[in-house]
């Protein structure tokens, strides 16, 4: 008892080495003692050892079920995997056993929210406030879930109450400042996020979201220097980078965060200037600054030949088996994550990820690299902006995507629409319409004076296009999101189930294999997911070595 008491007393004192060595000494006489277990998971949990964290911790648990703790620190190694279902039933056992630890709600709610039970969240935060109004994590999440729904009243009082309590707490500031934007007081907002910069002057959101709504009210000046601030906070990190010849490929996420937000703000100094610049133009010129081709070297003409560079999209049938279809199905259409480390294992074990990779070389040429891989499902009143035509904007005209269909669409009708590279450039040229998501409600007056000129059919508006509603489970379509104006369309019944891909692609001559191509892929999901941003979608870019 007294060397336990020794080990627990090492472990919270943080000597996380004497502590392992007396828990390995307890073990070694009594494998099973629960709390050596136990704290011995934790203690690899803070090295970053995951699996033999987990490993001990459920050793921990078969030993004595009774204890609610390790329920809550192995679904907090689970949520930090990225295992979010899992941890929602891990906290419920926690529950189960006490349900006065406030920590435990708020661990359960972020899972909850993490998986998009959002209502379910909700009401786990309000658990943890009603056992602690001062938990600031709580209240910030809380507030941030009902300015999301639109419920600002609540969600300010939420907030207030807690700024109240602790008027430096950084995440409460940014939520509020998020809810004032929401509600048009943009002053107010501005301040709220200075001063959380002010608390934490590396406070990465509250940069980015002071640059949002100072472009907003068209201080583009101020924006710039937010851009600025942000690249040298934080050097680039060398395992982010891919460097090629004289090039560099960035998949860092906090630079590419920082390039998303000087994106948005050249394009929108570029539209407050229309009397010398159109839509068209200015996406081009953006797109041209931000992301740059700069894998193409000297390869100007590598479009020839090529369908999927000349047509902006590609059918490719059979890309995996109807098996392997119905087990992708039955293993992820329950689930809320659109990205998930399980989801990514299986598409690498069942090879599908080298598929992929073989046949985009094979289409275009040139090597590439899978940086987004996401399944997600569409219903029949599932509808979302990518509904209307549009490009994908934040990515060059090179950038692939792959969208797999795992179920057949001959009697739910779900379907994605592609129009041909050159019609969609003739009538972003003429019409000005680049899909931007303010511009899409007025898609129908900028294209009605083209009907006669462009074909588009004077009922619907509708260009002539293809429509990808395969029959065959399995077959998918490749396109660059960049030159083919495309929509989705949501099923007339039942669910569209897909499998989608994100590449980037390397130089033609840069002499990587497959197999290089899939073990760096692999590292960059696997990254994404450890950062905690499987839900954004900010293509990588090109810089000079």
């Amino acid at each position: 008892m007294q060397q336990l008491q020794s080990a627990v007393q090492a472990y919270q004192g943080r000597d996380l080495d004497g502590a392992e060595a007396i828990f390995k000494q307890i073990l070694a006489v009594n494998p099973k003692e629960p709390t050596a277990l136990h704290l011995l998971g934790c203690i690899y949990k803070d090295r970053g050892q995951l699996q033999q964290a987990v490993e001990l911790i459920q050793a921990s648990i078969r030993e004595d079920e009774s204890n609610p703790i390790p329920f809550f620190n192995l679904g907090k190694i689970l949520a930090i995997a990225g295992q979010h279902e899992n941890a929602v039933g891990v906290f419920q056992e926690s529950l189960k056993r006490n349900q006065q630890i406030p920590e435990t709600w708020f661990c359960f709610a972020n899972a909850l929210r993490e998986i998009g039970k959002t209502e379910e969240a909700k009401r786990a935060y309000r658990n943890a406030l009603q056992l602690n109004p001062a938990h600031a994590g709580a209240a910030g999440n809380l507030g941030a879930l009902l300015t999301d729904d639109g419920e600002l009243d609540e969600a300010e009082k939420v907030l207030r109450r807690a700024l109240a309590s602790n008027p430096e707490d950084i995440n409460c500031l940014v939520n509020l400042g998020i809810l004032l934007k929401e509600e048009g007081e943009f002053e107010e907002a501005i301040a709220s996020y200075r001063k959380a910069i002010e608390v934490k002057p590396d406070f990465v959101d509250a940069y980015l979201n002071l640059g949002g709504v100072l472009k907003d009210v068209g201080r583009m000046d101020e924006v710039r220097q937010i851009v600025a601030a942000l690249r040298q906070m934080k050097s680039l990190e060398d395992e982010t980078l891919v460097a090629i010849q004289d090039k560099t490929l960035v998949f860092d996420w906090h630079h590419r965060r920082a390039l998303s937000l000087f994106c948005e703000v050249e394009l929108a100094a570029a539209f407050s200037g229309m009397e010398s610049s159109s839509h068209f133009d200015a996406v081009k010129q953006v797109d041209a600054l931000c992301f740059p081709a700069s894998f193409l070297g000297e390869q100007i003409a590598c479009e020839e030949g090529k369908l999927l560079y000349e047509k902006g999209y590609l059918v490719d049938e059979g890309l995996v088996s109807a098996d392997l279809c119905a087990q992708l199905i039955s293993q992820f259409n329950n689930r809320n994550e659109r990205m998930s480390a399980a989801l990514i294992e299986t598409v690498l074990a069942d090879g599908v990820l080298r598929s992929v990779l073989e046949r985009i070389s094979l289409h275009t040429g040139f090597p590439h690299l899978i940086w987004n891989c996401i399944y997600f499902t569409k219903g029949p009143d599932d509808e979302a902006v990518s509904d209307a035509w549009h490009y994908d904007n934040h990515y060059n005209v090179w950038t692939p995507k792959l969208m797999i269909y795992l179920n057949s669409q001959r009697e739910e009708g779900g379907a994605t629409h592609f129009v041909d590279a050159a019609l969609s450039r003739q009538i972003s040229e003429k019409s000005d319409y680049m899909g931007l998501v303010f511009q899409r409600e007025s898609y129908s007056d900028r294209v009605k004076g083209l009907v006669e000129e462009l074909n588009i059919d004077p009922v619907t508006l509708d260009p002539e296009h293809y429509v990808f509603s395969p029959e065959r489970a399995g077959s998918g379509v490749w396109f660059c999101p960049a030159r083919s104006l495309h929509r989705g369309v949501s099923p007339k019944k039942g669910v569209r189930q897909v499998l989608s891909f994100s590449l980037t692609p390397l130089p033609r001559d840069c002499g990587w294999s497959v197999d290089q191509c899939v073990e760096k892929s692999i590292e960059i999901l696997k990254d994404k997911i450890e950062k905690g941003r499987q839900k954004d979608d900010v293509n990588p870019y090109w810089t000079a070595a």
